[in-house]
């Protein structure tokens, strides 16, 4: 999924991977940071818990400010040997997000259905970073 948001590489990226902050902007389900992460509290190590039912758990395994971050799936959620990556990059109007997502259905015959849910997931996150990035640019 590609999507410009307002702002710089910079700023973008520090707003998406603040985890604490989601709950200003992001709306349901509320993020938490469950572990620190490594060399920094987001950055490679990082837990992040969504507060879905059931909640859904990643492991951060990326992360090279501003430019990408990347996560696992560890719980919540019916998907094996996933991979998520967001990158962030100067666009001619703003920052330019790519997310994109790997996986496997653990229920034959879903993938269609989980594509549909992942999207949507995707383009509400990044359209509501957008109007937030929007209303607080310096």
């Amino acid at each position: 999924m590609d999507h410009t948001v307002s702002g710089t590489p910079d700023s973008v990226f520090e707003v998406f991977n603040d985890y604490a902050g989601w709950k200003r902007w992001a709306g349901p389900p509320p993020v938490t940071l469950e572990r620190e992460g490594e060399t920094h509290s987001s950055g490679v190590g990082a837990v992040r818990r969504f507060a879905a039912l059931p909640p859904v758990r990643e492991e951060i395994v990326a992360y090279d400010p501003p430019h990408l971050m990347s996560y696992t799936l560890l719980s919540g959620a019916p998907i094996r040997n996933h991979l998520g990556t967001v990158t962030f990059s100067q666009g001619d109007t703003g920052c330019a997000v790519n997310w994109t997502a790997q996986y496997e259905p653990i229920i034959p015959g879903t993938g269609a259905v989980l594509d549909i849910v992942v999207r949507w997931f995707f383009r509400r996150i990044l359209s509501r970073l957008d109007h937030f990035m929007n209303k607080h640019q310096s």
